[in-house]
């Protein structure tokens, strides 16, 4: 590889060359209505996830709750087996 030396004028050419080569890209556009788009697709995710949370509570309300508050009588019951027998 050739190691020059350029001087100012030539690494402004050099530079101005690789700048004109290099295509430019631009950002898309977000316009008002691109803007309400994703609005409606936040809002759509956000109920989907209310519900989504929703149908979680109601699974841990329905199903373990109940199953806890069996455990805690069973336990209980245990208990005062365990008293029962201890005092024999």
């Amino acid at each position: 590889m050739d190691r020059t030396i350029l001087n100012q004028t030539e690494y402004r050419q050099l530079t101005n060359r690789i700048k004109e080569s290099v295509p430019v890209v631009k950002a898309p556009s977000y316009e008002p209505e691109n803007g309400s788009d994703i609005m409606k697709k936040l809002m759509r995710v956000n109920r989907r996830l209310a519900s989504m949370t929703a149908e979680y509570r109601d699974g841990i309300e329905n199903e373990l709750v109940p199953q806890l508050n069996g455990t805690a009588d069973r336990m209980d019951d245990l208990q005062i087996e365990a008293v029962n027998i201890l005092k024999v």
